[in-house]
């Protein structure tokens, strides 16, 4: 979702018309990371953590005029915590106001809203990475599971116990510094699912670091929380707002020699 909209501007005449672009009055922020510790096959070790936020930025002009917020039925898997600026019996009829009678959103800080959720099942990791070792040479794959979504500026650490030299990489950029591995990947989606790094290394039987992996999805969230309308305090009248998802993956993969 864009952060500006477009207006039609049409001048006196009525001969010429420019696209302006305005900022909207309001932006929502809405942020989830999600952590865990994933076996190779895309398993769990034990639980992964789903933690979310939605923020509010109003124009300054508009902190002391905006009204409640209208929000969608909540999504029960999911615990909340509401800020204790926020009115409690507003937060249970579907919106979001100040606590007190009187205070203007600049009394309430950010977050808003917080959420979590634990899963020790697969739905909350998109990816899996697989392990493998055949004359003399070592390999990563990394597949993207879930076709809903793209992944972005995937960053891959592995720091090993001996020196390694990367062999290839079939996408994105991959670099050895001694015995830590690094592999940047711009993107993952449907039409680009895997991508494969072959390396050289010693062989060897001692126990092996696990993979982390780093990587962003925009657009979207576990958590399909949203600002459905907001409006003037006095007239009522439609507050126009856009609305960002962000989610930020951490994951340590344990592999096994």
């Amino acid at each position: 979702i864009p952060k500006c909209e477009q207006r039609l501007v049409v001048d006196a005449s009525w001969q010429h018309a420019t696209v302006v672009r305005v900022a909207p009055q309001l932006l929502v922020e809405v942020q989830e990371d999600i952590k865990g510790e994933i076996q190779v096959d895309g398993t769990p070790s034990g639980e992964v953590a789903c933690t979310g936020k939605l923020v509010l930025y109003p124009l300054e002009s508009m902190r002391a005029s905006l009204g409640a917020l209208g929000i969608a039925p909540r999504d029960q898997r999911f615990k909340y915590k509401v800020h204790p600026a926020l009115s409690k019996q507003a937060w249970e009829e579907g919106l979001l106001a100040p606590r007190r009678p009187g205070d203007d959103w600049a009394s309430v800080p950010s977050p808003l809203i917080k959420w979590q959720r634990k899963s020790s099942g697969q739905d909350l990791v998109p990816v899996a990475l697989s392990y493998l070792r055949a004359d003399g040479l070592a390999s990563l794959e990394l597949e993207l599971k879930d076709p809903a979504i793209v992944l972005e500026d995937l960053h891959i650490q592995w720091p090993l116990g001996c020196e390694v030299s990367v062999v290839s990489a079939d996408i994105g950029e991959a670099s050895s510094h001694g015995t830590q591995l690094t592999w940047q990947i711009p993107q993952l989606s449907t039409s680009a699912r895997r991508g494969r790094l072959e390396l050289r290394a010693p062989t060897g039987s001692g126990p092996m670091r696990p993979v982390h992996l780093e990587a962003a999805s925009r657009g979207r969230t576990t958590n399909p929380i949203e600002v459905l309308e907001c409006s003037e305090r006095e007239t009522m009248e439609p507050v126009g707002f856009a609305c960002e998802r962000l989610q930020l993956y951490d994951f340590y993969f344990v592999v096994v020699n």
